[in-house]
């Protein structure tokens, strides 16, 4: 049988503890197909379509690795053998859109569970109504007033929204009722104010409100914990939300799914571009985009490579993934000028401090990064190794604990011992420039790279002497 699972992102799975996983176990085990997709992979053009992707479930499993994609096909719901909802909350419209679909693909045939319209119907938080005699007082309600007279009668009680899940906007008021006050709803704000959970704010929930008008609608701090920001309405307002440890935890996660693995995390070859984006052909999908000046043409180092003028970039929007604690950087540099400093790859492009920084130093390799006491500890520089309108390989090889080893045409050329770990930062990773630089070098100016690029590959891991070799060889053959 072939099973379609509509599910949230496999990335997002907590393989010890999530059942969709389990099921999906199962399945295969039983010698079933098992397919996935996201709920806004749907689609009707008459049929009920679902992008989806085969995968293979591998053992032994960890978190970070415990599926292969096998192929990904378009077609309708009535086509599998049965279509199993599993996404998970918030309970939104889109939720319910996604049932109604699911409702007219079982009109079309598709064997659906559970049912859409049941699921659709029985909302799992209110459903608790229908047994008074099993649970503890419980009250549903939207006003502030009916919470108050709630906990006066009850002292103790647990406040929980009825979209949410896993333990998301929880919180228990005491009888003191210190939390009682922690939901900020039903504000109006205009003309750039906005609204601020900052300090150490503590089981809040940011809900109803309306901002108009603003650079910045909700901005909750880094030092917050367990704030549920839903149902807000934004009107001209330039970064609605900004969730800041939400976004650490997105970051800390998907940092986690890609360390340590065999392959490149993102390669660039240059030639597949279409307008302003250059494809990633490692499969992940950290496409760059072209800035300035820096184009795709012919004369790269096998076919087409980047060409930068002295003001062009590329940039790749993904703060988390280039800050992995092991890391190689390889790719081959074509000088138009060995005078200036000048960024090859790095992660700084406005910020003080950076994880790495791999720049050409004059005809020199050289590697920066700050440790996570803020000092520049990992500064290395290697002899002059390039030349001018030649092709030389460069790789960057740091390892946690160890330190940074520089490689030119698969040997290595400089080498610093660094016990201390490199810091993370927010930045995007950037090919061609670097926050300061020029010919003279000044922290005013931009250190932009002149002449060709291409091959350039990324690992969240230490490549070996030998596999450092093995890709200079790689792109001197057939030259």
């Amino acid at each position: 049988m072939d099973i379609l699972f509509i599910a949230d992102p496999l990335s997002q799975f907590k393989i010890h503890k999530e059942t969709t996983y389990a099921m999906m176990r199962s399945a295969q085990a039983r010698g079933h197909r098992i397919w996935t997709c996201l709920a806004n992979d749907l689609r009707s053009d008459g049929a009920i379509r679902a992008h989806a992707q085969r995968i293979e479930l591998i053992e032994p499993a960890s978190q970070t690795h415990w599926h292969n994609v096998m192929e990904q096909s378009e077609q309708a719901l009535s086509e599998y053998d049965a279509v199993i909802m599993r996404k998970d909350p918030p309970f939104d419209v889109n939720y319910v859109t996604d049932t109604w679909l699911l409702d007219a693909a079982v009109r079309q045939g598709a064997q659906v569970f559970n049912s859409p319209s049941a699921i659709r119907n029985h909302s799992e938080k209110v459903s608790i109504l229908e047994f008074p005699e099993l649970t503890a007082p419980t009250l549903i309600a939207s006003d502030k007033t009916s919470f108050q007279r709630f906990h006066a009668e009850h002292h103790d009680i647990i406040l929980k929204p009825l979209d949410g899940m896993g333990g998301a906007g929880v919180f228990r008021v005491t009888e003191n009722g210190m939390n009682l006050g922690s939901v900020v709803r039903g504000n109006r704000l205009e003309s750039n104010a906005h609204i601020r959970i900052a300090g150490d704010t503590r089981d809040a929930i940011v809900e109803a409100n309306r901002v108009a008008n603003a650079d910045q609608g909700i901005f909750i701090s880094k030092n917050t914990s367990n704030v549920l920001a839903r149902a807000n309405a934004f009107e001209n307002v330039r970064q609605e939300l900004t969730d800041e440890p939400a976004l650490r935890r997105a970051a800390e996660e998907k940092l986690r799914r890609y360390l340590n693995r065999p392959a490149p995390v993102a390669a660039w070859d240059f030639e597949d571009a279409s307008g302003v984006k250059v494809a990633d052909v490692s499969g992940n999908g950290f496409r760059a985009g072209l800035c300035g000046g820096a184009a795709v043409v012919p004369g790269g180092l096998k076919g087409r490579g980047a060409r930068f003028d002295g003001a062009g970039w590329l940039r790749v929007d993904e703060p988390a993934v280039f800050n992995a604690p092991d890391l190689t950087v390889s790719l081959w540099v074509k000088p138009e000028t060995v005078r200036g400093r000048r960024g090859f790859v790095s992660k700084r492009f406005a910020g003080g401090e950076a994880p790495f920084i791999l720049a050409q130093n004059g005809a020199a390799i050289g590697f920066e990064a700050t440790d996570v006491e803020h000092r520049w500890s990992f500064n290395v520089q290697s002899p002059a190794v390039l030349k001018q309108g030649a092709w030389t390989h460069v790789a960057a090889v740091a390892q946690r604990g160890k330190g940074i080893t520089l490689y030119a045409d698969g040997q290595a050329v400089a080498e610093k011992k660094n016990s201390s770990d490199r810091i993370a930062n927010g930045e995007p990773l950037i090919l061609g420039r670097e926050q300061w630089g020029g010919d003279p070098a000044t922290t005013k100016t931009p250190g932009f790279y002149i002449g060709l690029m291409d091959d350039v590959k990324v690992w969240t891991r230490a490549l070996t002497p030998e596999e450092v070799r093995a890709e200079f060889a790689a792109g001197t053959a057939g030259r």
